[in-house]
């Protein structure tokens, strides 16, 4: 089971995804064997998942493209 946290409005949760609220439920779990680990979050997530792809690409085409135009 996941752990009891409350995402308070006033704290500025409202503007957070609730697939990211899941995911900090998931690595707050308090029994280990159920929780979530880093690497389960990155390859499981589909949040966590999905973000984490996306910015590798950019990360990849910018260094690319750096690399290609210090070649030249």
């Amino acid at each position: 089971s996941t752990y009891e946290v409350a995402f308070p409005d006033s704290w500025g949760w409202r503007t957070v995804s609730q697939e990211a609220k899941e995911l900090i439920r998931r690595l707050m779990c308090a029994d280990p064997a159920k929780r979530v680990s880093a690497a389960g979050a990155l390859a499981e997530h589909p949040w966590l998942g999905a973000a984490w792809h996306d910015n590798l690409r950019r990360k990849y085409r910018h260094n690319t493209r750096k690399a290609a135009a210090a070649a030249e």
